[in-house]
């Protein structure tokens, strides 16, 4: 669950073919109104535009996103006032199997394979960077549970005396699942759990740790282009 994070540019591409079985099997001639789910994060913000370009120009749709949190967006698409969720955590979602037995959903395939999510630290805080003149300060970090032995390193500035773990956004299922890994794994002990209340907010927390060389920690996801090696 622990990731090492560096930052560099990521391009992905994904297949649309099932959104143009939909709408040609319905009428090949009428624009057709097709509904997005967007949950909030920036790499299903990419997919929905990727896909809107190309259903609007290549296969005469009418693209609608609808906006919402996790579990709002997750009822949408039960309920069919979301049509297609680009980028759906199966593993965040607690009754995707059930939902997927009963035909609720329909799962049409993987976008890309090569998703991660997690605790992330900045590799350098490991491994050190001598070109940048940082030394190692946790180069026995490697589990969710060495955390406890390095809480020094991540002071909060609210309570010094513990440090900051910086928890997933409010509103995504992983927030819910994060928030009781980290009481189970007993680091509300020695440290402050913070939600940075966006996705923009949390990558500009890791980025300016990351320009200045200093030690954090916190959740993210992968790929995008903040945490792809």
């Amino acid at each position: 669950m622990l990731r090492k994070l560096s930052a560099v540019f990521l391009l992905i591409l994904t297949s649309l073919g099932f959104i143009a079985g939909k709408v040609n099997a319905a009428n090949e001639q009428a624009k057709q109104e097709v509904v997005f789910a967007d949950a909030g994060w920036d790499s299903v913000k990419f997919h929905n535009a990727v896909a809107g370009f190309i259903g609007t120009h290549a296969y005469n749709i009418t693209p609608k996103i609808i906006s919402g949190s996790t579990p709002i967006i997750q009822t949408a698409l039960l309920r069919g006032d979301v049509d297609v969720h680009m980028e759906l955590w199966t593993d965040n979602v607690p009754t995707f199997e059930a939902d997927m037995k009963t035909g609720k959903l329909l799962n049409l395939g993987i976008n890309f394979d090569d998703d991660k999510q997690g605790l992330y630290v900045p590799r350098y805080l490991i491994e050190g960077d001598a070109k940048r003149g940082i030394k190692a300060l946790a180069p026995n970090l490697k589990t969710v549970k060495d955390l406890a032995r390095y809480a020094h390193l991540f002071k909060d500035p609210e309570d010094p005396s513990k440090g900051r773990l910086y928890g997933a956004i409010p509103g995504w299922s992983i927030d819910k699942i994060l928030y009781l890994k980290y009481e189970a794994y007993g680091l509300n002990k020695n440290y402050v759990y913070f939600r940075s209340g966006s996705e923009p907010a949390l990558n500009s927390a890791f980025l300016a740790a990351y320009t200045k060389g200093e030690p954090i920690v916190g959740y993210n996801y992968e790929p995008t282009w903040l945490t792809i090696e």
